[in-house]
C-alpha cells in the first residue's frame, strides 16, 4: 500500500504527515527539526575534499527565502547584492560574480546579461533540493570557478523510499500595499516506477509585489560640503512572478551503473513603474546652515513602464557504471538563458528655461529637500514633454557540454581523471528609438498623486503609466530624435576543451586533492563601433592550472575542547605512576588492588568536574550533529546515563574500573564490572603501561 508524505504550509505553519493513500487516516505524525537538515549539511562540509558551505534540502524548506540567492546569504564568506530588497549576484569571499560559476544539476547555468555574472533573483527555492558553495578549487572543475562555484541539485529520485507529494502554500501581508500580495505555491511529486527507476516532478509559481522608496544624492557634492549634482527620489511599485518546473528520472541497472535525465526551467517577469523627481543645475546665492539658497532649480520628473521577461533552463542526460575497477561516469548537458527586455517606454518632463528658485536643506545628506519660492516648480503645465525612449532588447546565451570522469579507490586513497568540451555562443540584440512631442506637457498625461513617506520632502505628481504605455504603442504625433540599433549589439563564440588528473590521499585525519587541469579556449566575437561598422575579434589561448589543496580534521575534543586534551594527559600519566607505586606497597603488605587514580577521580571535585567537562562537551557535539546517544571509552570512569538529552555510555577500562559495556540481546546496554577478585593482575598491566610511555617517541594522550 502506497504511504504519501504529505507537507502544507501556511504563513508560518509547518505539518508534515503520512497518509494512508486509500482511507486517508493518518498513521503518524513526523516532526522534522531543523538540527538534522543543519547537521546533514555540517556532515557533508567536513566529508568534502574541499572548502565548501551546504544549506540543505529541510533547511531550504523551513526558510522563508524567496530566490536562490538568499537562501546562499545565510552562508559564511558569502555576500549579496540586492535589487529592491530580494538577493540578486552572489559574491564569494569579496570576489566579482562575474568569477562565479553556476550549476544547475551539473549543467552550468548560461548569463543572458551583457557579463558572466548569473541573475539569481530569479530562481525560487522551491524548486531546490540543496546548495552547495565551494569556495576553492580542485582540477575536476571548470577553470572559471576561480571566485567560487554554486551547485543547485533538485530532488533525486533514487533517494525515494516510497511515493512523496509535497505541497506548500504561503502568503505574506505588507503595509505598504495593504494586502495580502506574496502568494506562493509549490508542488513536488515523487514515486517508483519500478524496482530500479523512479521520477520525481516539481512545480512552484509565487508572486511579489514590491513598494519601496529612495534617495540617491550620488557624488552630488564638492569639496566645501556644498551639493553641485542631480540628487533624485525614487518611487517604485513592482510586481514580480516566478514560474518553475524540474523533472528527474533514473534508471539503474545495478547497484553501481544508472542512467539519469533532469530537466530545470524557470521564467521571471519582473513588471516595474518607476517614478522619478530629479533635481538640479543648481545656481548658489547664498550659503546656509545645512543648506544653500539657489536662483535656479531644474527638476525633471520621469516616469518609467518596464516589462522584463527572463528565462533559464537547463537539461543534462548521463550515466555512471564500473570499469575495470573505475567508477566512470558520462554526461551531455545543454543549458539556455534569454532576457527579453523589449517592453520599456520612459518619458521624462522638465521645466525648461523658467527660473524656479528657492532653498534646498540637507540637515539629512540622504534625504535634501526644496523649499520653492513658485510653487509652479513641480506643476505638471510647466513640465514639458522632454524625450520619450523606447527600448526593444533580446540577450540570449547558451551552452552545450560533454564531459567523463573515471575514479578510482586505491589503499592510499583515489585516483580521478577527465575530459570536457563546452561550446557557448552569447548574442545581444539592442535597439532604442527616441522621440520628442513640441506642446505637450505632464498634463497632457493625466497626472497622479502619490504617496511619500520621508518628512519635509514632497514628491511632485507624475504621468499615468498606461498613457506612456499607450504612447509607446501609438506614437502619433512623435517625431523620431535619433536611434541606438548598433552600438550594444554583439555575437560571441566560446569553446573550452579541458583535461585534468587529480589524486585524493588520505593520511590519517589529513587529506591532500592534489592535480592538475589544463584548458584550450578559443573565442571569436563580432560587435560594431559607434558608426555602425562591425568589428571582429578572435582569441586562441590555453594554460596550466596546477592545484593542490590540503583539510585536516581534528578530533571533537582537540576542535571543541582542546585544554582537555592537554590537561588529561599530564593528570592521567601521573596518576598512573602513583598507582603503580601505591600498589606495590599494598601487594608486600597482602592487601588487594586498589586504584589510587580511580579513588582521586571519584573524590576529588575538580577531577569530578573534569570529567563532567568531557560529558558536557561530548554531548553537546552530539546534540549538534543530531546523534541520540555515543559510546565513549578510555576516560576510566564507567557511565550509562542521560547527559543534556543523548544517552551517554562509557565503558571505562580493564585497568582503574574494570568495566565493559554489555549489548544484550533484547537491545539494552548494561555496564559491568569484573569480579574483584581478578583486579589484582590489573597492576602488571599498569606497570607495562608505564614502560610504554617511557620509551614512546610521542606524547600518549587518551581521548574518547
Amino acid at each position: 500500500m502506497a504511504r504519501f508524505p504529505f507537507s502544507l504550509s501556511l504563513i508560518a505553519l509547518a505539518v508534515s504527515t503520512s497518509v494512508q493513500a486509500e482511507t486517508n487516516e493518518m498513521e503518524e505524525t513526523i516532526v522534522v527539526g531543523t538540527r538534522a537538515s543543519l547537521m546533514s549539511a555540517i556532515d557533508k562540509q567536513e566529508l568534502a575534499d574541499k572548502l565548501i558551505s551546504v544549506v540543505d534540502s529541510d533547511a531550504l524548506g523551513d526558510f522563508p527565502d524567496t530566490t536562490a540567492a538568499e537562501a546562499i546569504r545565510r552562508l559564511s564568506g558569502i555576500s549579496i547584492e540586492n535589487d529592491q530588497g530580494e538577493g540578486r549576484y552572489v559574491t564569494i569571499r569579496g570576489m566579482s560574480s562575474d568569477l562565479n560559476s553556476i550549476a544547475v544539476n551539473g549543467a552550468t547555468i548560461v548569463a543572458p546579461e551583457n557579463d558572466r555574472s548569473v541573475l539569481l533573483d530569479g530562481v525560487p527555492t522551491e524548486l531546490l533540493d540543496s546548495i552547495t558553495v565551494s569556495k576553492s578549487l580542485t582540477p575536476d572543475q571548470d577553470a572559471d570557478s576561480i571566485g567560487g562555484r554554486i551547485d543547485f541539485t533538485t530532488k533525486n529520485p533514487s533517494d525515494l523510499k516510497e511515493t512523496l507529494l509535497k505541497v506548500k502554500v504561503d502568503t505574506t501581508y505588507n503595509d505598504n500595499t495593504e494586502s495580502a500580495n506574496s502568494p506562493r505555491f509549490s508542488v513536488t511529486y515523487g514515486d517508483k516506477l519500478s524496482d530500479n527507476a523512479g521520477h520525481v516532478l516539481g512545480l512552484t509559481y509565487s508572486e511579489k509585489e514590491i513598494v519601496s522608496y529612495n534617495n540617491e544624492t550620488g557624488f552630488g557634492w564638492d569639496s566645501d560640503g556644498y551639493m553641485d549634482d542631480d540628487w533624485e527620489m525614487r518611487y517604485y511599485a513592482i510586481t514580480r512572478e516566478r514560474l518553475g518546473v524540474t523533472y528527474e528520472v533514473d534508471y539503474a541497472f545495478a547497484d553501481e551503473s544508472r542512467v539519469y535525465f533532469n530537466a530545470f526551467w524557470n521564467e521571471y517577469t519582473d513588471n516595474e513603474l518607476r517614478w522619478k523627481d530629479e533635481y538640479g543645475k543648481l545656481d548658489r546665492t547664498d550659503e546656509l546652515t545645512n543648506g544653500m539658497v539657489t536662483s535656479r532649480i531644474r527638476h525633471d520628473a520621469e516616469t518609467r513602464v518596464r516589462d522584463e521577461v527572463r528565462t533559464i533552463s537547463a537539461f543534462n542526460i548521463g550515466g555512471e557504471t564500473m570499469i575495470s575497477g573505475w567508477m566512470t561516469d558520462a554526461n551531455l548537458s545543454f543549458s539556455f538563458a534569454e532576457e527579453d527586455d523589449s517592453d520599456n517606454a520612459d518619458v521624462t518632463f522638465r521645466n525648461y528655461d523658467k527660473d524656479f528658485g528657492g532653498s534646498v536643506f540637507w540637515n539629512d545628506p540622504k534625504k535634501p529637500y526644496v523649499v520653492a519660492l513658485d510653487p509652479n516648480l513641480r506643476n505638471p503645465a510647466d513640465l514639458e514633454f522632454d524625450e520619450a525612449e523606447f527600448e526593444n532588447s533580446v540577450s540570449q546565451d547558451e551552452e552545450t557540454a560533454f564531459a567523463i570522469n573515471a575514479e578510482q579507490e586505491f589503499d592510499f586513497g583515489t585516483l580521478k581523471f577527465g575530459a570536457k568540451f563546452r561550446s557557448r555562443e552569447k548574442d545581444r540584440d539592442n535597439n532604442k528609438d527616441f522621440y520628442t512631442f513640441d506642446g505637450q506637457t505632464m498634463a497632457d498625461f493625466n497626472p497622479q498623486t502619490l504617496p511619500w513617506p520621508f518628512a519635509n520632502q514632497t514628491f511632485s505628481q507624475q504621468a499615468d503609466p498606461s498613457a506612456i504605455y499607450l504612447l509607446r504603442r501609438i506614437p502619433l504625433g512623435m517625431e523620431l530624435d535619433g536611434q541606438e540599433t548598433f552600438v550594444e549589439d554583439f555575437t560571441t563564440e566560446e569553446d573550452i576543451f579541458a583535461v585534468y588528473g587529480m589524486g585524493t590521499f588520505v593520511i590519517d585525519n589529513t587529506r591532500i586533492v592534489a592535480g592538475v587541469r589544463f584548458e584550450d579556449t578559443q573565442v571569436d566575437s563580432q560587435a560594431f563601433d559607434q558608426d555602425g561598422n562591425r568589428t571582429n575579434a578572435s582569441s586562441d589561448h590555453d594554460f596550466w592550472a596546477p592545484s593542490i589543496t590540503v583539510k585536516h580534521n581534528f578530533d571533537v575534543i582537540t576542535k571543541y575542547a582542546r585544554w582537555i586534551s592537554t590537561l588529561g594527559d599530564v593528570g592521567y600519566n601521573l596518576l598512573l605512576r602513583i598507582n603503580v607505586v601505591v600498589n606495590k606497597v599494598r601487594s608486600l603488605l597482602g592487601y588487594d588492588y586498589w586504584s589510587f587514580s580511580k579513588w582521586v577521580k571519584d573524590s576529588v571535585k575538580q577531577a569530578v568536574s573534569y570529567v563532567g567537562d568531557f560529558e558536557a562537551t561530548v554531548a553537546s557535539v552530539c546534540n549538534q550533529r543530531g546523534y541520540a546517544g555515543i559510546i565513549c571509552g578510555h576516560i576510566h570512569k564507567a557511565a550509562n546515563r542521560e547527559v543534556g538529552g543523548v544517552r551517554y555510555l562509557n565503558c571505562g577500562d580493564w585497568v582503574e574500573s574494570c568495566t565493559a559495556i554489555l549489548h544484550t540481546h533484547d537491545g539494552q546496554f548494561q555496564v559491568i564490572e569484573h569480579d574483584a577478585r581478578e583486579k589484582a593482575n590489573a597492576a602488571d598491566f599498569q606497570a607495562d603501561a608505564m614502560a610504554d610511555n617511557a620509551t614512546s617517541d610521542l606524547p600518549q594522550k587518551e581521548i574518547a
